[in-house]
C-alpha cells in the first residue's frame, strides 16, 4: 500500500512507480521467491487535487505488478480502491476508521489465502 504520499507531494507518478520497482528489486535481492503483494491504494477526500492524484496513481500500479511479476517472485494486485469510499470508511478523509480497517483487512486476508492456497 504504497504511494499515497508521494500522490499528496504532487511527485509523478513515473517517480513513484520507479520507487516501487526499486522496493521489489531491493525484495528480490534478499528473496529471489519473495511473493509480493501490490496494493491500489484507498481513494480520498482530503484538500483539492488529493483525490484526483491517488486516482491517477491507482492507473499505474496494475501496470507496476505486471510489469514486474514473474513465476518466480510473482506480484499480486491487491484492490484496495473498489467499494473504499472515503466518507464512509475514514475518520478524517485519508486515513481508515474501524469500517475501512475491516474492509483493508478482508481484502489483504483474500489475498494472502489465494497466495497460500496456491503453494499448497
Amino acid at each position: 500500500h504504497l504511494g499515497t504520499n508521494d500522490a499528496f507531494n504532487r511527485q509523478s507518478n513515473e517517480s513513484t512507480v520507479k520507487e516501487m520497482k526499486e522496493i521489489i528489486r531491493i525484495l528480490r535481492e534478499d528473496n529471489p521467491e519473495v511473493t509480493i503483494l501490490l496494493a491500489r491504494v484507498t481513494p480520498v477526500d482530503y484538500r483539492p487535487g488529493n483525490a484526483e492524484a491517488v486516482a491517477s496513481l491507482n492507473e499505474s500500479i496494475p501496470q507496476v505488478a505486471e510489469a514486474m511479476h514473474t513465476d518466480q517472485s510473482p506480484v499480486i494486485l491487491v484492490d484496495h480502491s473498489s467499494g473504499f469510499d472515503p466518507g464512509e470508511h475514514t475518520y478524517d478523509g485519508v486515513h481508515p476508521n474501524e469500517a475501512g480497517e475491516k474492509l483493508m483487512a478482508r481484502r489483504w486476508f483474500e489475498a494472502i489465502m489465494a497466495v497460500t492456497q496456491e503453494e499448497m
